[in-house]
């Protein structure tokens, strides 16, 4: 009956409490739908410009310019994200560099740059790298531009853009030759090529070749540079104006440096049968006509290098100094050879060059130096890891001998009590006697095991104990039983209160020390709130009274010292 009330009075609260969660939820619901659907507006509309951002990264290979005209079309306010906007500033460096528009500055760069290189993919970080090289590079900043290609690198492994890292092999090779360091120069460029015909990129392939082809022959490799010559000529058909224009520049000078002077000028004229006037190296053609000794044309050529809107470049003022000295124009030649001397030998270039040629020397350096001291710093980790290993493991040992002899302590003292109580006349009875025998036979294993240090011994003892609990039938009569033969007067007393068997069995688990959840789990009893709610009634407790567990180990206490 006091069961029932107090299961009415919680329902009750129950449905109040309930009720007034609802109305809350249904608040809190409106709040969350309305903020949704405020906030589904802007990332939809990121998103949609995130997915013309990758229809764009699709086709900017392919298609360069319409991926140019795409990205103007774009309207930077619907841009709302850092990533987004950073997809943009690489995507648009990229489409600027494939139409030839050379940036010398970071404007549109910039977003790429500050959120790639902290959080971005390797494949983005290597793009980054390979644009913010090339700003590098236009603005005559040739070190930065190589520390920025070196870096790149890094990530070459986990790159799923094959292209970007060609070019980035591709780039370095130009700082190289730029640099007269033609050995690096075809290294590179080999690695370049390389990529570029595993991926079946032809035209830039074709591409590579020249550059390779270009080093070597002013390495006289004359063999190697044939070699690639070859491989040129059946590709130079399909390849752009620019390319076609390099190819023949190579068969010009691959015949003046191991042919002759004739079949050099066979392919002048070839090559400006092919390439139009805007596109030819009007340089190139100069040089071939000066060594044919034709310095009417090769002055020509330079007045169409000048025509075309050729730059001042120390190639160029060396030329002209040339083609003024055959003349007889000595004043002329002499104040070409002054520009040539400073645009090319200065002191400040000279230096530069040597600071910029170390770069990934250094690199490597910082790379190696940087494995060594995570090197160190994984065995320092390591040793500190085995000392704390064997620490805990001495502390472990120790509270395990401790709480050992804890527990063989408290067995000790449980084997006395017991063996007092076989020999008593409270275990007169068999079934006491065979209990009381049984506990004390665990008991001796567990001794056994502490003696002899036997591990498996006393795996087999807590079997034994498994094996003991698994049947809660027997159990729970055979603690009784114990109880009967050593506290005689607590079972006695629960009779006396019309307890059943059952529920004196429960009784003796809560005396063990068992909590009421732990013996309704133990006994798989759902019921076992209604069992101790009639033991409670029959012991004359209400429900604000002690715990039931805490008064029984008191009552079984209490008529135990009463013995």
């Amino acid at each position: 009956m006091i069961l029932f009330v107090e299961y009415q009075g919680v329902m009750e609260k129950m449905h109040k409490t309930v009720i007034e969660k609802f109305d809350k939820c249904c608040r809190r619901l409106y709040i969350v739908l309305f903020s949704i659907a405020l906030l589904t507006i802007i990332p939809a509309c990121t998103d949609d410009c995130y997915r013309q951002l990758e229809e764009v990264e699709g086709i900017i290979e392919t298609e360069p310019q319409k991926a140019f005209s795409d990205l103007q079309s774009i309207d930077m306010e619907s841009l709302h994200t850092a990533k987004s906007k950073a997809k943009y500033a690489l995507l648009m460096s990229m489409a600027l560099d494939k139409n030839y528009v050379d940036k010398t500055d970071f404007e549109i760069i910039q977003p790429a740059v500050d959120y790639y290189l902290r959080r971005g993919s390797p494949t983005d970080r290597l793009r980054t790298l390979l644009y913010e090289g090339r700003i590098y590079y236009n603005a005559g900043d040739s070190e930065s531009a190589m520390g920025c290609y070196t870096k790149a690198l890094d990530y070459a492994p986990r790159c799923n853009d094959r292209h970007c890292l060609s070019r980035v092999y591709g780039s370095q090779a130009v700082v190289y030759r730029s640099l007269f360091n033609l050995d690096r120069a075809v290294e590179s460029a080999e690695r370049a090529a390389s990529i570029m015909k595993e991926i079946g990129d032809t035209t830039n392939y074709f591409f590579e070749l020249n550059t390779i082809v270009s080093n070597l022959i002013h390495l006289d490799e004359k063999e190697r540079a044939l070699e690639y010559l070859k491989e040129c000529d059946s590709l130079w058909y399909n390849s752009r104006l620019s390319s076609k224009r390099d190819y023949f520049g190579n068969k010009m000078l691959y015949a003046r440096r191991f042919q002759s002077i004739d079949e050099s000028l066979d392919y002048v004229d070839k090559y400006l049968e092919a390439i139009p006037g805007e596109y030819v190296n009007w340089i190139t053609i100069a040089d071939a006509y000066y060594y044919a000794g034709d310095i009417p044309r090769s002055e020509e050529a330079m007045a169409n290098y000048d025509r075309f809107g050729g730059r001042q470049t120390a190639g160029v003022e060396a030329m002209r100094a040339q083609i003024k000295e055959a003349k007889g124009d000595y004043r002329e030649a002499l104040a070409h050879y002054r520009q040539y001397i400073h645009l090319s030998d200065s002191a400040d270039l000279v230096a530069y060059r040597h600071n910029t040629r170390a770069v990934p020397e250094l690199h490597e350096l910082e790379v190696e130096r940087e494995r060594m001291r995570q090197g160190r710093l994984h065995r320092t980790v390591l040793l500190f890891a085995v000392l704390l290993l064997l620490v805990l493991s001495w502390v472990v040992y120790r509270q395990r001998n401790e709480m050992s002899r804890l527990r063989i302590s408290q067995l000790e003292e449980e084997f006395e009590s017991l063996k007092e109580l076989r020999q008593s006349e409270a275990s007169s009875g068999a079934e006491a006697r065979s209990v009381l025998d049984e506990r004390l036979s665990l008991l001796n294993r567990f001794f056994k095991a502490y003696i002899s240090e036997d591990v498996e011994e006393e795996k087999r003892a807590y079997r034994q104990i498994e094996s003991l609990l698994e049947d809660r039938q027997s159990f729970t009569a055979s603690t009784r039983k114990a109880f009967e033969a050593s506290r005689p007067e607590f079972i006695h007393y629960l009779e006396e209160r019309g307890l059943n068997g059952k529920e004196i069995n429960y009784c003796c688990l809560y005396a063990l020390g068992l909590k009421g959840n732990e013996v309704g789990q133990y006994m798989k009893d759902s019921r076992h709130y209604h069992v101790s709610s009639e033991i409670r009634s029959k012991l004359g407790l209400s429900s604000n009274d002690t715990n039931l567990g805490l008064f029984l180990r008191d009552l079984a206490s209490a008529r135990d010292q009463a013995e």
